[in-house]
């Protein structure tokens, strides 16, 4: 099966984020935790619109850091869905969004 071309596909846009918390959190935690806040927030239908996915490798469990690739018409939402995060894994905390970028390389190096 061939891949679609880059002119079709859905552009996206990756929003780097820092938790804050006295706990550190492994990657599943944050997962569900952003999942939850999205389907809370826009629902079933408009979370498949968002489309988040934490890119894993980028996700650091010390610095409680890393890079979630969203659609680039759904950025606003998916900023304001994790905003309402107010406790992961029963521990409080929440979530800062610190850039959001076309280019995984930019997100990165900064």
């Amino acid at each position: 099966m061939k891949r679609l071309p880059p002119s079709i596909r859905q552009k996206k846009r990756y929003v780097r984020f820092n938790i804050h918390s006295e706990s550190n959190f492994d990657l599943g935690e944050v997962v569900d935790c952003f999942w939850d806040a999205v389907i809370d927030f826009s629902g079933v239908q408009g979370s498949s619109k968002i489309d988040p996915w934490i890119i894993g490798n980028t996700f650091d469990e010390t610095k409680q850091e890393g890079v979630v690739k969203v659609r680039r018409s759904e950025v606003e939402s998916f900023r304001a869905a994790i905003t309402l995060v107010e406790n992961i894994g029963g521990e409080d905390a929440f979530v800062e969004v610190i850039q959001v970028s076309g280019s995984l390389d930019k997100v990165k190096r900064s």
